[in-house]
């Protein structure tokens, strides 16, 4: 065996604890999932940053990024490569207008006071339509991910469940946003955290906060590999 097929039997190796189930949910399911697969967060957020360098292919390597994680959080493995390029792939023209929907409409309330040339005050406003819309998109990426419906359904579910799971839509904006607004406060200095794990950390967040209620809602049982029906 020659040291570049060592390496790479290093590399892909499964994690302690790999084989088995993650804890059945919550914090331990985090910290499981954290622990074991450290290094391959480090290697999807960079896999999730150089995929984004087109900028029209962020949404597509977000759900790239969410379907490794949901696979790791809702069974414990993973094929990174083959399931980040798989939903890559997916729906991506579909996908980008809806996210560019979704991100454009804070955007224009910011802009209305330069738009119409008025001292209208819409900080607040902005700040609450961006909270909202990115409470939503953490539910419509992993539910992109498993469940096998149209987007259309796919975005009324998102709404729906950032409305009746509203504890945790603002766990996930008090946690993962955290992250977010933390790591733009303190750029540069945050820099290695972005380049390093940031992004897939503040994913991972996510995506374990918000299987649980796509899993009482919407998945009448836990897939294996592909994507579910709904009810």
């Amino acid at each position: 065996m020659d040291i570049f097929t060592r390496y790479h039997a290093w590399r892909d190796k499964p994690g302690k604890g790999e084989q088995g189930s993650p804890p059945d949910k919550g914090l331990k399911r985090f910290a499981f999932i954290l622990k074991t697969h450290f290094f391959k967060l480090i290697r999807l957020n960079l896999l999730f940053i150089l995929f984004c360098i087109p900028v029209i292919t962020i949404p597509a390597s977000m759900a790239g990024m969410t379907r490794v994680l949901m696979r790791l959080t809702r069974e414990g493995i993973c094929d990174m490569w083959t399931d980040f390029w798989k939903e890559f792939k997916t729906e991506f023209t579909q996908r980008l207008l809806a996210w560019l929907i979704l991100t454009v409409i804070p955007v224009i309330v910011a802009m209305l006071p330069v738009l119409f040339i008025v001292e209208t005050p819409t900080t607040g406003l902005w700040i609450a339509l961006s909270a909202v819309s990115y409470a939503i998109q953490c539910y419509l990426f992993p539910l992109w991910t498993i469940l096998d419906v149209s987007l259309k359904a796919n975005i009324r579910n998102a709404f729906a469940l950032c409305l009746m799971e509203w504890k945790r839509s603002l766990l996930i904006l008090i946690t993962a946003g955290g992250v977010h607004v933390f790591c733009f406060l303190f750029f540069p200095v945050s820099a290695p955290l972005l380049l390093l794990i940031s992004f897939s950390f503040a994913q991972l967040i996510i995506c374990v906060i918000v299987n649980e209620p796509i899993e009482k809602h919407l998945i009448r049982e836990k897939p294996v590999i592909e994507k579910s029906p709904v009810l």
